[in-house]
């Protein structure tokens, strides 16, 4: 539990990026900001990270395969320690707010893959999902506290990135003296004596069950959670909780929204402790679908429902958005195979932070074209799309070893030697009969 917490803790860096723009964005609108950024430049502060989560997503799997899990949490720390100090030593350069945006993205994107490969390796089937569920929750954690900082440093946006600098280096100092290397990943052969590269992945995902089929689950998840404007929320939580109308303070209403993000991530450990992935990431969808879909029918519109009942559903789709999210990334470590767990969790975080980046980019110009409410329509129906995903296509990984999930996804015909058990045997054992029944085919 210990591990998965220090380990964890490398995401309060990926939820301070994401918050950034939100509470940033509103001082540099202001006139006497020194700033004078257009719409464009505004999209690119809040997007550009995105870029290089991509970047780090995919260079860091080959290396977490090749030199061990423990690598990804020392390459977090560094570019993101460089990045918040250049935002905050040169706040009023837009080059330098770009750079400093980029190398904070690459370090997200080393944190986000090896984190999630890390978490499912040390961590026993029966509490797998609810420790590695504490992923959001850090990620939510370090959203929330980049909120609070916004809310006390409202006009200047250099303290929220001196701030935001003090988070990694802590968190890298925990990782280099308290963290193990997996076992798992010590166990196996094949960092030894292999480099996958991304030509043997496509070979591979289109001859084995057990990569092609949780990558098209994955993906199809991932991909319509992030086009269902949660990315946007989160990056543009100040100025949308004005535009909704919602009364308050925009600062204290966001900071509302982060809490809640963590009290969901709770909620999320016991959920997936209890009811399995399934059940929760099902329920939650449809959750986030009944309030995207009321945001949008009450947008910039005088109801005659009470003052806070707009926060209220806010907070609704914040809670089940975040329940979707955390069991659905705690996914990514579980289902792909050991041998190649780390390149195909790049990926497919790869391919996460490229539909985050899309989304973000285009929200400016999607508001512009379709409005408030039909933007908003077209994200619930996103989030329709991804709750019928997950109650047709996501397996239930429940109390099961990484090679029993494995087998889940394999041919009937094809003879699986994970669904053999013997009664003492460990289950990184069993893994690793899998990896050399895989390497034997």
């Amino acid at each position: 539990v210990g591990m998965c917490l220090i380990a964890s803790g490398n995401l309060l860096t990926n939820g301070m990026t994401v918050a950034y723009p939100a509470v940033a964005l509103p001082a540099m609108m202001q006139a006497n900001s020194g700033l004078l950024l257009t719409d464009e430049q505004m999209s690119w502060i809040a997007s550009l990270s995105q870029l290089t989560m991509i970047a780090g997503s995919i260079v860091i799997g080959p290396l977490l395969d090749k030199w061990g899990r423990k690598l990804g949490f020392v390459l977090t720390g560094v570019p993101a320690i460089l990045g918040w100090i250049m935002i905050g030593i040169m706040p009023r350069s837009i080059v330098c707010l770009y750079i400093g945006r980029l190398l904070v993205g690459l370090a997200s994107g080393f944190g986000g893959a090896s984190t999630s490969v890390f978490m499912a390796e040390i961590t026993s089937p029966k509490i797998r999902g609810a420790l590695t569920v504490t992923k959001n929750l850090a990620f939510s954690t370090g959203l929330t506290l980049m909120y609070i900082i916004g809310m006390i440093f409202q006009d200047d946006w250099s303290k929220m990135a001196f701030c935001g600098a003090a988070v990694p280096a802590l968190c890298l100092l925990f990782a280099i003296f308290c963290l193990p290397e997996s076992d798992i990943w010590l166990k196996s052969t094949n960092h030894n004596n292999t480099n996958q590269s991304f030509k043997e992945l496509f070979k591979t995902y289109r001859t084995r069950p057990e990569v092609y089929k949780p990558m098209y689950i994955m993906n199809s998840l991932l991909i319509l959670r992030q086009l269902s404007g949660t990315s946007v929320i989160l990056s543009y939580a100040v100025n949308l909780v004005k535009m909704s109308g919602v009364r308050g303070d925009p600062h204290v209403v966001t900071v509302i929204l982060g809490v809640t993000r963590i009290a969901a991530g709770l909620a999320g450990c016991a959920l997936s402790l209890y009811l399995g992935r399934r059940v929760p990431v099902s329920w939650s969808g449809a959750i986030m679908s009944f309030t995207m879909l009321w945001l949008a029918r009450n947008i910039k519109k005088d109801t005659e429902e009470p003052a806070y009942w707009d926060t209220l559903v806010l907070m609704a789709f914040m809670f089940s958005s975040t329940i979707f999210t955390s069991i659905c990334q705690a996914l990514i470590g579980e289902v792909f195979p050991t041998d190649v767990r780390g390149l195909c969790t790049g990926v497919t975080t790869c391919i996460s932070y490229l539909s985050s980046f899309i989304a973000l980019k285009l929200y400016p110009i999607l508001l512009t074209i379709l409005g408030n409410t039909n933007l908003f329509l077209l994200y619930g129906a996103f989030c329709v799309f991804g709750t019928l995903v997950a109650i047709l296509a996501l397996p239930e990984t429940k109390d099961k070893t990484l090679a029993e999930i494995q087998a889940l996804f394999l041919r009937k015909t094809e003879p699986v030697m994970a669904e053999v058990k013997e009664p003492e045997q460990n289950p990184a054992e069993v893994e690793l009969l899998v990896i050399t029944s895989n390497s034997c085919r």
